[in-house]
């Protein structure tokens, strides 16, 4: 799986080619869960295939997919996405990696302790036509979270 793999389906029905092409080379059988319905979210609920093993989560929002998260290294019960981002392993990609392929980034903020919540990663932020991606970073300044989100 690359990031255009991704990026082409946001924005399509769980019942569509792509997303399904998508589904079957995560290759591995969803959690699936939904918002409360008392959340009262006004673009209706989210659905999130949770692919666990895979460190993949998928939400579509009014039947479509909106989010795509990807948990390059482990965390909140995820294991390592292992396919490949701008051609390299997820787990070997660095914010310098990042800002050579897309260039300088729309927003930034993080990489400093909190007193209240403690340490906060270093994230960044680029705007896209169709999407908007955000990464975030662990202390070593490798990848640790990237996620898509439709416009």
């Amino acid at each position: 799986m690359n990031l255009e793999q991704f990026s082409d389906v946001l924005g399509f029905g769980k019942d569509s080619q792509g997303v399904v092409a998508l589904i079957a080379v995560i290759g591995e059988a969803p959690v699936i869960s939904r918002t409360p319905p008392d959340f009262n979210d006004p673009a209706g609920e989210t659905e999130y295939y949770k692919f666990v093993n895979s460190g993949v989560e998928i939400g579509f929002r009014g039947g479509v997919l909106n989010h795509l998260h990807l948990y390059v290294q482990e965390h909140e019960g995820y294991g390592e996405y292992k396919g490949e981002l701008f051609g390299m392993s997820p787990q070997e990609v660095s914010e310098a990696d990042m800002l050579r392929k897309l260039g300088g980034q729309d927003a930034q903020g993080g990489g400093r302790m909190d007193m209240l919540i403690g340490y906060i990663y270093k994230w960044i932020r680029y705007e896209r036509k169709e999407f908007a991606l955000r990464a975030e970073f662990s202390e070593d300044k490798k990848l640790r979270k990237f996620l898509l989100i439709r416009k």
